[in-house]
């Protein structure tokens, strides 16, 4: 689940913020760290603290996803984690073509919650109109 500790910023100046919102932001700032982790896994792929690091991010995105009802965010995430748990097992090995299925993954990953993010604006933008031309 969210092991954030900024999960506070729930409540700022603009009252009760969407939680979906919050989930796709969380979800944007984690696969912007994977995105870091894959970088520094690239120079160092047997570093067991990065690749626990890089894995518990990912199992956490892929939880939260699931929680909050993200399918496509989910099966992706833990399809990406089992090329890592592979890899942290020896099952797999680090090589060019892991670390480009990584690399695509977590592309395909930032987009899919661009797209959600884009999806609750949307959304968000028609009710507050439907409510300003019922008033």
């Amino acid at each position: 689940m969210i092991h954030y500790p900024s999960t506070h910023a729930l409540h700022t100046e603009e009252g009760t913020k969407d939680l979906k919102h919050y989930f796709a932001y969380l979800a944007a700032k984690t696969v912007c760290r994977l995105r870091i982790d894959l970088t520094l896994l690239r120079s160092n792929p047997t570093d067991p603290v990065l690749l626990g690091q890089f894995t518990e991010r990912l199992e956490n995105l892929a939880s939260n996803s699931v929680s909050w009802g993200f399918q496509d965010i989910h099966r992706l995430a833990q399809a990406l984690l089992r090329v890592m748990l592979d890899l942290r097992s020896g099952i797999q090995s680090w090589d060019h073509s892991t670390a480009q299925v990584l690399a695509d993954g977590l592309d395909v990953l930032g987009t899919l919650v661009y797209d959600h993010e884009n999806e609750v604006h949307r959304r968000s933008a028609v009710i507050r109109l439907l409510n300003s031309l019922t008033q």
